[in-house]
């Protein structure tokens, strides 16, 4: 029997427990110049938990669950760093990491074209080891094979096959929906097995084809349950048979035996019998870490799947053997192994290489059997559906308003599972509804870590009548939308007023409450008011929370009897059909600003190469449109209206076409109307007293917009898209070359460029030019070459001919960016190469860094709405005016107060010029997930 180990380092950060969790801040910098490193790469090992650094180099990694997080920095032309540092829960950690240039890495490296034919077998041989054998590792593609060579020492008696790569190996699966991004720091193979060591990176892939989303989803579970990780998590729960295993180990005095029937029922009691795990789990060196007791070799008979080629005749499942060194495997709580050289697989769990690796954050839901549990009510599709369920929450200041007021509301995500709370929505839109379905006002609103705040300014004249307020992510629209957050807010007549009923304080329907503590019984007119608001658990414990407070004036905003709260209204909302409806995905996740449209030409739909640009490239990607001229695109980061230009262009650069963008999909209006509960009385007085505390002066309204054909980009700021370049040549330096064009004197003063001259079946001379760092990641262009912009224009093909066609005397400067940009979309996944003129003409004919209007289709985009701040009434601040009457109705809304599980959350106002009871309301989630609510009483007398 062969045996087989697989070793990678691995991340010791273990997503034990998503309800604790800590941050990660810092700096990269160059070690020699102390430069920042803009785009570095950041992140914990295995796992798809990553970011890039900012222009200024710093990071920030949210949200780690506690405990030791492998930590790996990563930039090209430098040597990599890796780290464990201890996430504690609720600290933020700050590091700053100086990464050494790689002298290696920074010299130009010639790319052939082709390998010779020695190379070729010795890539398929690595291909086959690295990424295995089975049906998903024939999906994956090394998309840079290039940067792999290879070596194999003959002269030993057991010949050795090596491995290394001068850039990160990146790997497309298609059949798990990985990209993947593996560091290699060694690879050796012989007959007796092989050992790879490195790091990797994971990044989801994205798909509009919801049948390709769903065989990821069905492709990665079926991995996961033929795992060891699924095994030892089994082990850890102590739910091996019902998780479907059945584990043997050789019998006493059978353990070198070789004669074995193959027939397991002849052998069963006989040379191998059943092993015990009721009592192998230990607690591990580190919180939320175990160790294992696994003596001799064991025996894995997984039931979950069915075996390609048969062990014994009379079991048709995968079997796989264990071997562990020293008898202990240290796992996590999600059955991670941390010590994988000490333990060797063979048989079906020693197929599973690279083309069938997971990320370690990787959750198929609790326990890991939620299929094996749900299967009965609901059908597979529907059951890894709901698990991507998500729902917003409003807590609104009010529960009723009057024309001329502003709604002010804070937004509680809730997600089927926590963990999905960074990869789904980080777009909410909310809108305000009359009795008849008509949208009056609407927000385009940012998702920041499953919060969101906002505010309506209603206007004078809006009617009175029973309105709702809606709020919904386009990913929502895929399910039932009878699951859409709806809230009645009535809006009255100045002279109708709310039926007085006595606030009631509501008890904790939870272990969690929360605590409002006044630093004084009563307070006087236009006094200053302290609050401390916290949380506590069960026992007494402080807890975190994340939360929002509204104190009202009992009087003017009387209490509703049946008003709702986040205690009831904030879980996910049952899947209606369990058996009949089938699920289907139409619409996306959005992570920004998201829009659709149709590439046209001459009035028929058309498949095209399109530039979309934000103002003065503030943003830009290039894209191809599908078949039937249909586009897509996700991501953009933008506040108000703003118009984004889009240019189809010829293979001759002429541009060609037109854009038309499609309208926002809305829920559907035959949605039922939820009641207020709130009994409405007429009366010949106003129900709220006039006041001449108004909004701030730079309070905007915005009105809702429609996509409409515009005329011009707007102003915008002037940074690049691409943040600082990682190499720069002035035109001065580029003189002294001596070069007659552009092409000839970037060589050689460019770490890393190669040109590679190549002739045409014409016979026509052309150039194919590369960046050493490059991505070299297939795109839509089918090109492996940089992104080449002069004067802001985008050239996506001959690039070499026009940087031939430049004189080096008529160029200011070039910037090169080695690395792949997403800001700049697929077409600069091989780096850029931005050429600046002297005159600013270059060969677009526009201004330097504008694009020519007449080239570019300009169309209005609503963007992120604006906030207004709350405003604060400072009774102490002698500089304001306070000779006009205070009668708040809503005296303050504080949407973020985070109450700690050491501190409290402090709140101050001041109070207005009316002798009432303030009624207190907080609402907000704990750490854990878990809804609180709390209510208090406030006295003002004179």
């Amino acid at each position: 029997m062969i045996k087989f180990c697989l070793t990678f380092f691995l991340a010791v950060n273990m997503l034990t427990s998503f309800s604790q969790t800590g941050q990660i801040s810092g700096k990269v910098l160059d070690s020699k110049t102390q430069e920042p490193l803009p785009l570095a790469n950041v992140f914990i090992n295995n796992t798809t938990i990553g970011v890039a650094a900012d222009a200024n180099g710093e990071f920030t990694l949210k949200n780690l669950s506690i405990g030791i997080a492998d930590v790996v920095f990563s930039f090209v032309g430098y040597k990599s760093y890796q780290t464990k540092l201890t996430v504690n829960a609720g600290e933020q950690l700050k590091i700053t990491i100086k990464l050494i240039p790689d002298e290696i890495e920074l010299e130009n490296i010639e790319v052939k074209g082709t390998r010779d034919k020695e190379w070729d077998k010795q890539l398929k041989r690595f291909e086959k080891i690295f990424l295995g054998e089975t049906k998903n590792a024939t999906s994956c593609k090394i998309v840079n094979s290039w940067a792999i060579d290879f070596t194999e020492d003959t002269n030993s008696p057991q010949p050795i096959f090596a491995a290394k790569a001068s850039a990160p190996i990146e790997i497309e699966n298609i059949a798990l929906g990985y990209k993947i991004y593996f560091y290699l720091k060694s690879f050796q193979a012989s007959s007796q097995g092989y050992i790879i060591l490195g790091n990797f990176r994971f990044e989801e892939m994205l798909t509009k084809d919801p049948k390709l989303a769903r065989r990821w989803t069905d492709n990665r579970l079926e991995v996961y349950q033929q795992s060891d990780r699924f095994l030892f998590k089994a082990i850890l729960d102590k739910r091996v048979k019902e998780q479907g295993f059945m584990l043997y180990t050789d019998k006493p005095g059978y353990e070198s035996s070789s004669l074995r029937s193959a027939v397991f029922s002849q052998e069963l009691n006989k040379s191998v019998v059943r092993y015990n795990t009721d009592n192998v789990v230990s607690p591990g060196k580190r919180a939320g870490e175990y160790r294992i007791q696994l003596k001799g070799r064991i025996e894995v008979h997984n039931l979950n799947g069915v075996a390609q080629k048969k062990t014994y005749k009379d079991i048709p499942y995968p079997i796989a053997w264990l071997e562990v060194a020293g008898n202990v495997v240290d796992v996590t709580s999600n059955g991670v192994v941390l010590n994988s050289t000490n333990v060797t697989t063979s048989g079906y769990m020693s197929n599973a290489r690279v083309g069938d690796l997971l990320p370690f954050d990787y959750s198929p839901g609790e326990a890991g059997d939620m299929v094996k549990n749900e299967i009965i009510d609901f059908s597979l599709d529907q059951l890894k559906f709901k698990r991507l369920q998500e729902r917003a929450y409003l807590h609104t200041d009010k529960s009723y308003y009057y024309g001329g007021e502003a709604i002010w509301f804070k937004g509680y995500m809730k997600y089927f599972i926590p963990e999905m709370r960074d990869s789904l929505s980080r777009v909410l839109y909310v809108e305000l509804i009359n009795s008849k379905k008509k949208i009056m006002y609407s927000r385009i609103l940012p998702i920041d870590s499953g919060r969101v705040n906002g505010d309506i300014l209603l206007a004078d004249t809006i009617p009175s009548g029973d309105y709702f307020l809606r709020a919904y992510t386009q990913w929502m629209l895929n399910y039932d939308p009878k699951a859409i957050f709806i809230k009645p807010l009535p809006i009255l007549d100045l002279s109708d007023g709310i039926e007085k009923v006595e606030p009631i304080l509501v008890a904790p329907s939870s272990p969690n409450q929360v605590f409002i503590k006044s630093n004084k019984q009563q307070y006087g007119l236009r006094e200053e008011i302290a609050l401390d608001v916290s949380v506590k658990n069960e026992r007494g414990e402080l807890v975190e929370a994340d939360l929002s407070i509204s104190i009202i004036d009992s009087e003017q905003v009387v209490a509703i009897g049946a008003e709702k709260n986040i205690l009831q209204d904030y879980e996910l909302q049952e899947m209606s059909d369990k058996s009949g409806n089938k699920v289907k995905l139409r619409l996306p996740v959005e992570y920004g600003i998201c829009f659709s449209g149709e590439f046209s030409n001459k009035g028929k739909p058309e498949k095209a190469n399109l530039t979309i640009v934000q103002g003065k490239f503030d943003d830009m990607l290039t894209m191809e449109t599908d078949d039937a001229g249909i586009f897509w695109v996700n991501g953009f980061q933008f506040k108000d209206t703003v118009q984004i230009a889009f240019q189809a262009s010829t293979s001759k650069g002429k541009p060609y076409g037109k854009v038309t963008l499609h309208k926002k999909e809305i829920p559907p209006n035959d949605f039922l109307l939820p009641a207020s509960g709130a009994k409405i009385i007429t009366t010949e007085k106003n129900q709220r007293s006039a006041t001449e505390y108004i909004l701030p002066e730079d309070v905007r309204m915005l009105d809702d917009v429609v996509v409409v054909q515009a005329q011009r980009l707007v102003e915008s700021r002037q940074a690049k898209t691409y943040g600082k370049a990682d190499y720069t040549v002035s035109g001065d330096v580029l003189l002294v070359s001596s070069a007659t064009n552009l092409l000839a004197g970037m060589q050689g003063r460019i770490p890393g460029l190669t040109v590679i001259p190549t002739v045409d079946e014409r016979g026509v001379s052309t150039y194919t030019v590369r960046i050493r760092g490059g991505s070299s990641s297939m795109s839509p262009f089918g090109s492996k070459e940089p992104l080449l912009m002069i004067d802001g224009i985008p050239y996506t093909e001959d690039i070499g001919v026009a940087l031939s066609q430049l004189s080096p005397a008529n160029v200011d400067r070039v910037e090169v960016v080695t690395h792949a940009n997403p800001m700049l979309g697929v077409r600069a996944s091989n780096g850029l190469i931005a050429i600046y003129t002297k005159s600013g003409v270059g060969v677009g004919g526009g201004q330097q860094g504008q694009p020519d209007v007449k080239l570019f289709q300009l169309i209005e985009v609503p963007g992120y709405s604006i906030p207004m701040k709350f405003p604060f009434m400072n009774y102490s601040d002698k500089n304001q005016d306070h000779s006009k009457g205070d009668f708040r109705s809503t005296v303050h809304w504080a949407p973020w107060l985070k109450a700690s599980p050491t501190t409290s959350a402090s709140v101050s106002f001041y109070s207005a010029d009316l002798p009432v009871k303030y009624r207190v309301v907080v609402e907000g989630i704990t750490s854990e997930g878990v809804p609180v609510r709390g209510e208090s009483l406030i006295e003002i007398i004179r």
